[in-house]
């Protein structure tokens, strides 16, 4: 790990906190395979690192500093695991996991589907360039059990039923109940409210519910 005092201090502190809580004891593990490096323009991850971008990450508060580094680190251990490739659905379990695990800290309407369709309509509507094609994407037959038993505990906990372990149902889902929406609009004023209409529309649909098994 290379880093100032600093740094360092910032992100151990955030390392004790993610450890204090009881679900997240897992990242104890990934953490002793995974090193964490200061370096680039845009935090990421890959199979077996982190790299956290400096200048960025020495503007975060505590509380982002906590969510960027069980975000990141989540994206290691779903490579390691043989996971959700680069996707919504990767990006939406990294950021679901911070806001099941820390509900107190997050807005209300967080859930696993606003975190994964969210991610998908900020691609096509937000990026730049704009990318209509980026892919939902979806969990490999081949996941270890230890992540599939991961996305079990994130859907336990999801008020959205999101279909994460069926590939068609995500697709047809989004299709069917979000991809009408914008997410170029006001975060709190118009996102929200578009997106919890979408789940309650989702809810009330019966094909859009996890499937029984989780390779399905």
């Amino acid at each position: 790990m290379d880093d100032t005092a600093a740094r360092r201090s910032k992100l151990l502190a955030a390392m004790r906190e993610v450890l204090a809580n009881d679900r997240l004891g897992f990242y104890a593990e990934v953490w002793s395979y995974t090193p964490i490096f200061f370096s680039g323009s845009i935090s990421h991850a890959e199979c077996n690192s982190i790299y956290l971008a400096p200048d960025s990450y020495d503007n975060l508060t505590a509380l982002d500093t906590r969510n960027l580094l069980i975000h990141e680190s989540f994206h290691a251990f779903d490579c390691v695991n043989n996971g959700a490739p680069p996707g919504a659905l990767n990006e939406g379990a990294a950021t679901w996991i911070y806001q099941i695990a820390f509900p107190s800290d997050t807005y209300q309407g967080a859930s696993f589907a606003e975190a994964t369709y969210g991610m998908k309509l900020f691609h096509r509507d937000s990026w730049s360039p704009p990318d209509p094609d980026w892919p939902i994407g979806s969990v490999p037959p081949n996941a270890t059990p230890k992540l599939l038993y991961v996305f079990a505990w994130l859907s336990s906990g999801d008020p959205s039923l999101l279909p994460w372990n069926s590939p068609a149902r995500l697709l047809s889902c989004y299709d069917k109940h979000w991809s009408k929406l914008r997410r170029d609009v006001d975060f709190y004023g118009v996102w929200l409210p578009a997106e919890q209409a979408a789940t309650q529309r989702m809810l009330g649909d019966p094909e859009c519910r996890p499937q029984p098994s989780p390779t399905t």
